[in-house]
């Protein structure tokens, strides 16, 4: 009895210090993960390839300072009404240079302080 308690014990402290590892080394998660599964990477993985998606537009986009120059020049423009610009609808009227450069799928501005932008990252 002692002997299978302690086996659990075991693999329990094992499963959550395997996690832990997985956790703090993401690259070699996909090794691991692809051993028991053959779907796509785990969904954490997935918003770190995202969010270094995200980065990389905007350092083209000049910077995060760039960036928020435009939405508030978005903001001023737009101060007393609602806009909404889609990518496949119409390109009219034509986004801040910043906010283009990220090639967002949505952007929408609600009054009086909200600038929602919606990008689609593939891969």
């Amino acid at each position: 009895m002692k002997k299978w308690l302690a086996i659990s014990i075991g693999l329990v402290v094992g499963f959550f210090v395997i996690g832990w590892f997985v956790q703090q080394h993401p690259k070699p998660a996909i090794a691991i993960h692809s051993l028991f599964s053959m779907e796509e990477p785990p969904f954490w993985l997935q918003r770190l390839d995202h969010r270094q998606a995200v980065k990389e537009r905007v350092q083209l986009a000049g910077g995060w300072d760039v960036l928020r120059n435009d939405c508030s020049r978005l903001l001023k423009i737009n101060q007393n009404n609602y806009f909404f610009w889609h990518r496949g609808l119409t390109n009219q009227p034509a986004l801040p240079a910043a906010i283009a450069v990220l090639k967002p799928m949505f952007v929408e501005v609600y009054t009086p302080q909200i600038i929602d932008i919606t990008l689609l990252i593939l891969g």
